[in-house]
């Protein structure tokens, strides 16, 4: 028997604060291992969709009142967008656009990161049917091919007109819960894969470590332990990103340090089971599972000392209702036998007493 009936928030919460369970987490199967860590991903990943889509619409007049304010007129049409001029500005904390005009001026997003003190995280150039990326800790990233798939969707829309339609689309609850499900898809696919690094990460680790504790473990144990073992860093990443509204590095090294240790205590949990079972010849599932059928037979027992109790009870009752019954008929006997004795007597007595009259 494994962890496979019990409830996912039940296990889940487990799997953080009991490390006896990690012998009962290699019994299940490694689908059931699979599926609890993609319902841990769609959880995390709806709670980060939730806060994302929650901070985007509360900003989102800020953002309407900054593209009014700096992106100079244009025109979106067949796949091509046509700025009037070239413009440069900070779209929010973390963000810089640049935006490539009709005149020759071309602009270098390497030039704009040294003009702003590189004191931004992500750069965004907007030129003719593309869009380019830059994030200084990670690569370049080309968005050329999306920009013309988004762009080639648009008959033709002017500044004014993005305008209106994004203050409606900031009215509509119907495009906050589709921002909020495409939120939700994102975070799954990439949570997902950064997650699934760890895993890989934690399963290699147990393997390191157990090489100290030596328990006879298959290559899916070792996955099955590292689903479980990142419990707790996956939940004290969402709490980092509630509050900075990302995931830092600190974040991800601690979490990788409480796995760790996680790692440990699961393989020592798992190595007492095994000597525990080498004592006794029992698990302590099967330690279980006979105290309750001893409990059971205890029980049936006592049920049954009870059942003959009652009918001896039973018994004797019957017994001196049928001793009452017949003293009973016994008497109205005897009263029956003294009346006709009374009778007869006082018949011989008037017999008497007319022959003496007679005479």
């Amino acid at each position: 028997m494994g962890t496979n009936k019990i409830s996912f928030f039940k296990k889940y919460f487990l799997s953080i604060v009991e490390q006896r369970m990690f012998p009962y987490v290699l019994k299940e199967g490694v689908l059931s291992a699979i599926g609890f860590f993609a319902k841990t991903i769609l959880l995390f990943s709806t709670i980060f969709a939730i806060a994302a889509t929650a901070k985007l619409f509360d900003l989102m007049p800020e953002y309407i009142e900054t593209i009014d304010e700096n992106v100079p007129n244009f025109v979106l049409e067949e796949g091509i967008i046509k700025a009037e001029e070239n413009a440069k500005f900070r779209f929010d904390s973390n963000t810089y656009v640049c935006i490539v005009g009709s005149g020759d001026e071309d602009i270098n997003l390497d030039t704009v990161y040294e003009e702003t003190n590189k004191k931004y995280s992500v750069y965004v150039l907007v030129k003719g049917d593309g869009i380019d990326v830059y994030t200084p800790t990670i690569s370049d990233i080309s968005l050329e091919r999306l920009g013309k798939f988004v762009f080639s969707k648009v008959n033709k829309i002017t500044k004014a007109e993005l305008i209106t339609e994004l203050n409606e689309m900031a009215d509509s609850y119907m495009f906050r819960l589709l921002v909020m499900l495409t939120f939700i898809l994102v975070f799954f696919v990439l949570y997902g894969i950064y997650r699934a690094f760890f895993l890989v990460l934690y399963a290699f680790s147990t393997f390191v470590l157990n090489i100290v504790f030596i328990n006879r473990l298959r290559t899916r144990d070792y996955f099955k332990i590292a689903v479980y073992v990142s419990s707790l860093p996956i939940l004290l990443e969402a709490f980092a990103f509630l509050i900075a509204k990302h995931i830092p590095e600190t974040a991800s090294f601690i979490s990788m340090l409480i796995s760790l240790v996680y790692i440990f205590y699961a393989l020592r949990a798992i190595k007492v089971e095994k000597i525990l079972q080498t004592a006794t010849g029992k698990t302590t599932e099967e330690k279980i599972k006979n105290a309750i059928i001893h409990a059971q037979e205890e029980l049936e027992k006592q049920i049954e000392d009870l059942e003959k109790k009652q009918e001896e009870l039973d018994e004797k009752k019957k017994e001196r209702e049928e001793n009452e019954e017949s003293e009973v008929k016994d008497k109205e006997a005897k009263d029956i036998e003294e009346k006709q004795e009374d009778n007869s007597k006082n018949d011989e007595s008037g017999s008497e007493e007319n022959s003496e009259d007679k005479k």
